[in-house]
């Protein structure tokens, strides 16, 4: 549907409802347009309206669209969205039909940027190393292929390559909030992308990255330079920097992360990670559980479980894998570069860099200070 400029009348009725505009001539709106729906705006930039023709059920409670108590400056609103209470401003955003947006300290775009994709993280070590861009789309297979085949420059150079175009052609100085999307109660928003279905309530601060379909961020949370992937769950005062969120995964209760990747249907909480490659079904439920360093798949962390991925004064050198199926008992405690076999037990500390890939299924533990492998002792379980 076309946009035409205000009539006089609509004008009229806006600036009686408290609204102002820095020139109402680079405000438009669509045939049908409500001014009754506007009070305490404040308009400046290229601004477009769409329809209010309907009711949210908010809590139980109805809702008219429009907007109230809101500075607006370079935006596109669609039709049937509701917005009220902006204590600084919505700027630079493309907001889809359906929305409700409430109670936010500001939200804007600063200028060019790819919201999350194109971001790089320094997977398994802290070096950089092994480093890989995510993007929306990032999958496990395509994450092992970068961090784990550098030895074929050319193979990766190229994979990294193509995920740097990807990110290149989402670069806009627009964000963008996708239809039916939930944001109240949060904090500042920047550079951010919501998509279809997600729900934003009580996050603290979003900054430069890629909220997506069905997801949902809730109170406290502080995310910087990430993407999120469909359905996946950030909650209850999580904090993340430089990381991917795979389809379904969980990360709540206060988890802290950097530089990770958890692939689907993860789930993490209370915890800590950092240069983590957390395949599909990593599950890390404790407090004091610090994973670092590793690549995990299938993984449960007991708790207390630690990694050390420094030796004596190298630093973060030395990274570590634990194959597919493996769980670590309470407190226990392994000194990387160590490589677990798959659907192995480890318990007690070990500091020797066991290598037990050609015996899976196995018990490791720990005897008077030395690593003690019963060899398939998990078959029978």
């Amino acid at each position: 549907m076309e946009y035409r400029n205000l009539l006089e009348y609509e004008i009229a009725q806006l600036e009686a409802s408290g609204c102002t505009a820095t020139n109402w001539n680079t405000v438009s709106v669509k045939d049908g347009f409500n001014p009754s729906c506007y009070i305490r705006v404040n308009f400046s930039g290229n601004v477009k309206l769409g329809n209010t023709r309907e009711l949210f059920v908010r809590n139980g409670v109805p809702v008219r669209s429009g907007i109230y108590d809101a500075t607006i400056h370079n935006c596109e609103i669609g039709d049937n969205v509701h917005i009220s209470k902006i204590g600084e401003a919505i700027a630079n955003y493309r907001v889809g039909d359906n929305c409700y947006i409430a109670n936010v300290n500001a939200m804007f775009a600063t200028g060019a940027s790819s919201f999350g994709n194109g971001c790089e993280v320094n997977v398994m070590s802290e070096t950089g190393s092994r480093s890989l861009y995510i993007y929306e789309g990032l999958t496990s297979q395509i994450a092992y292929l970068t961090a784990m085949y550098r030895h074929n420059e050319a193979f990766t150079t190229r994979i990294k390559a193509l995920a740097k175009e990807y990110s290149d052609r989402q670069r806009c100085a627009t964000g963008l909030i996708e239809s039916n999307v939930t944001i109240a109660g949060c904090g500042t928003i920047s550079d951010t992308i919501v998509r279809t279905g997600a729900c934003v309530e009580g996050a603290t601060r979003l900054v430069d990255g890629t909220v997506g379909r069905d997801c949902k961020v809730g109170d406290n949370v502080i995310a910087s330079h990430f993407i999120m992937a469909s359905q996946a769950r950030v909650d209850s005062g999580s904090t993340i920097e430089r990381v991917f969120v795979g389809q379904a995964s969980s990360l709540a209760n206060g988890f802290i992360a950097h530089d990770s990747l958890f692939f689907a249907n993860c789930a993490c909480e209370c915890g800590e990670a950092c240069a983590v490659f957390a395949g599909p079904h990593t599950v890390s439920m404790h407090k004091s559980t610090l994973l670092i360093g590793g690549m995990f798949s299938f993984f449960n962390a007991g708790s207390g479980t630690n990694e050390s991925n420094h030796l004596y004064k190298l630093g973060p050198v030395h990274h570590g894998i634990m194959e597919r199926g493996c769980k670590t008992a309470s407190n226990a405690y392994i000194t990387w570069p160590a490589h677990i076999g798959p659907f192995t037990l480890v318990a007690g500390s070990h500091t020797s860099h066991p290598d037990t890939t050609e015996l899976p299924y196995s018990y490791l533990m720990e005897r008077k200070g030395k690593s003690l492998l019963i060899p398939a002792a998990n078959l029978k379980t």
